[in-house]
């Protein structure tokens, strides 16, 4: 005797119309996991891709390295949150490579570096086979939606702020990258201040350091918002100027781009011992853009144990002191009291 299948029918007798369900419907389903990851594969298609690639301009055609992909449909789009939206021109399933252009709605900067490995949702009605297990996939999918993307090379640790990392560095990151990694056992976060051909100098100001031994589960990101990273940076900065430094005050940073914002908040006078008035700052400015001087007003100060709102005060980046903040009142640097209270409040920003 035959099997049921649900319909009132018994093996190959059934003569009743069958309309098509989803499998998921399908009382005759077995559940496997080569099937589960079949049916993940083709309604979101995830694929990585293995080599780092600089972003193209628009109608501008680059090739990519797409290792497991068996078939790929001309015409449709790999999309990524962070890198936007680019056509498949072509597909070469032998040599397992892919021709794509920059999509015109594809806002993304031509040259900017896009790490190996990182993975694009594609974005048609193509079944698509990718030799990965249903989970990887599933997390693929899960660290773009959070502005995440996994790194698989092997991160040493140097110092308390620099890594070694393998080769050409420079083609895979760049400053105000931001980072998510685990260190002595403690998830960690950091902005990528300098980058060399092996060597990553990152600072978490000092809310966050590296230690010697592992780094793991290291991800990095582009995205204005990734899950979990801090809104901002405390760093405690050295000041001149100062016999006693001003208690309580509050220092914080963050880098949006390759620019850093600034804020300090000193609710209590400290002692003045010296016509100047310096704070070092979180992250160098770029010499670059340096000489064009990065100034703004302050917004509360005390001078000689007196606010003085009558008179001009400015806070700045100097041309000859990259990694200090300078405050000035009347237009002087150096036309601070060397007595009594001293303190400020300000924001600035500058280009790293």
């Amino acid at each position: 005797m035959g099997s049921s299948c649900g319909c009132g029918c018994k093996g190959n007798s059934c003569s009743c119309n069958v309309v098509p369900i989803p499998y998921y419907e399908d009382p005759c389903f077995q559940e496997n996991q080569c099937q589960g990851t079949q049916v993940v594969v083709q309604y979101t298609p995830v694929i990585k891709i293995s080599n780092n690639w600089a972003v193209p301009e628009v109608d501008t055609i680059i090739q990519l390295n797409v290792p497991g992909v068996t078939d790929m449909l001309i015409g449709s789009y790999l999309w990524n949150p962070t890198y936007g939206n680019y056509e498949v021109v072509s597909f070469d399933v032998n040599n397992q490579t892919v021709k794509v252009t920059k999509a015109v709605d594809n806002e993304v900067e031509a040259g900017v570096i896009v790490p190996s490995c990182t993975r694009f949702i594609l974005n048609s009605t193509s079944v698509v086979s990718v030799e990965e297990d249903i989970t990887e996939l599933n997390e693929a999918v899960a660290n773009l939606n959070l502005g995440w993307t996994d790194v698989t090379e092997t991160w040493i640790y140097l110092s308390a702020d620099t890594v070694t990392v393998p080769s050409n560095a420079t083609n895979r990151y760049s400053k105000g990258d931001k980072i998510s990694l685990v260190n002595g056992a403690v998830t960690k976060y950091f902005y990528i201040i300098d980058v060399a051909a092996t060597v990553l100098t990152m600072t978490g100001g000092s809310d966050y350091s590296l230690v010697a031994g592992s780094i793991d589960s290291i991800q990095v990101s582009r995205a204005e918002n990734p899950l979990d990273f801090p809104a901002n940076f405390a760093w405690s900065p050295t000041l001149t100027g100062f016999s006693v430094n001003p208690s309580g005050a509050f220092y914080s940073f963050c880098i949006k781009g390759k620019r850093c914002f600034v804020d300090v908040f000193m609710p209590n006078t400290g002692t003045s011992s010296n016509s100047v008035f310096y704070i070092s700052a979180p992250v160098e400015c770029s010499v670059e853009v340096l000489g064009r001087g990065w100034f703004n007003a302050l917004s509360y100060w005390v001078n000689n144990g007196s606010f003085e709102g009558s008179i001009n005060g400015f806070v700045g980046i100097e041309t000859s002191l990259p990694s200090t903040i300078s405050l000035a009142r009347n237009g002087s640097a150096s036309g601070w009291t060397a007595a009594n209270g001293k303190s400020a409040w300000f924001s600035l920003s500058y280009d790293i």
